[in-house]
């Protein structure tokens, strides 16, 4: 693929996440004043998780454009995709079953499926933003069997996903299937699901194993991920104990950095910053 139809692809499936965000807003914006009743999430939260998922199909596109040989870059747009489905799913499902009940079309299947698709997307890609940091590459040979460890398991739960009899949330799912085929396939999609938990623990570990044999530029890049990392940490244990409105400024600005540092990570923009920052702080 040529540099300029990889620059269009990768704004092109930017653009077609960020217009599925848009979407979700705009129904947020047009019922904010309606207040969702006890058990679903409010509006503040949704918006929230809105703009937090902003950033992952930006990120995508950039890296994407600029360093189109590198998966990584593609990596966060599906990520994107992922997000934007399940957020949107969410914000659907709010306003069609309890907003304006009837006014949007299908509403338990579009909540189920996006919700559990999305949901198996992100758990599928996410091993693989820690295995394959920063260069698109695996830190050796030895990790391939995690890594079609990773497709093998995510490729049944994607099969599976949709006919889970089980609800999502407040959303019984349409395309549910019973009895002991029902059976069999909550049990494999909730072994496959703990499955791809434990390799996103085992392929945050990799980072440890791939900086030992870096060299300085890669170590540097690895730096930069952890550095961020180490935030969104911080965050994860304060917001315990803050307000809604301060968890929602922390979380976006952890967030938001996590994405600009893996930018300047992949893209070595004042890559060799990091230690007199990490002094600093």
């Amino acid at each position: 693929m040529s540099p300029r139809a990889a620059t269009w692809l990768a704004w092109s499936v930017c653009a077609a996440s960020l217009l599925l965000m848009a979407l979700g807003l705009l129904l947020i914006f047009a019922r904010w004043s309606t207040p969702l009743p006890t058990g679903w999430y409010p509006w503040t939260y949704l918006v929230n998780d809105l703009f937090g998922a902003l950033g992952a199909p930006i990120l995508g596109g950039l890296i994407a454009s600029r360093r189109p040989e590198n998966p990584y870059g593609w990596l966060w747009l599906g990520l994107g995709i992922g997000f934007a489905l399940v957020t949107f799913a969410q914000v659907y499902a709010a306003y069609a079953l309890v907003v304006a009940p009837g006014s949007l079309p299908a509403p338990h299947t579009v909540a189920v499926l996006g919700l559990t698709v999305g949901f198996v997307v992100t758990l599928i890609i996410a091993p693989f933003l820690f295995l394959v940091f920063p260069n698109g590459q695996l830190p050796s040979r030895r990790w391939r069997v995690l890594a079609w460890s990773i497709v093998a398991v995510g490729a049944v739960l994607v099969i599976v996903a949709p006919f889970l009899r089980e609800p999502t949330g407040q959303f019984m799912n349409p395309l549910g299937l019973g009895g002991a085929l029902g059976e069999t396939i909550r049990v494999l999609f909730f072994g496959g699901e703990l499955v791809l938990y434990g390799a996103i623990v085992l392929s945050a570990l990799s980072l440890a194993f791939r900086y030992r044999d870096a060299g300085f530029e890669e170590r540097q890049q690895i730096k930069w991920f952890a550095y961020a990392a180490a935030f969104v940490s911080v965050y994860v244990l304060l917001r315990l104990f803050v307000s809604d409105l301060l968890d929602s400024v922390l979380g976006s600005a952890a967030v938001f950095g996590l994405y600009a540092a893996i930018a300047v990570a992949i893209l070595k923009h004042h890559l060799f910053d990091i230690d007199s920052l990490i002094n600093r702080t």
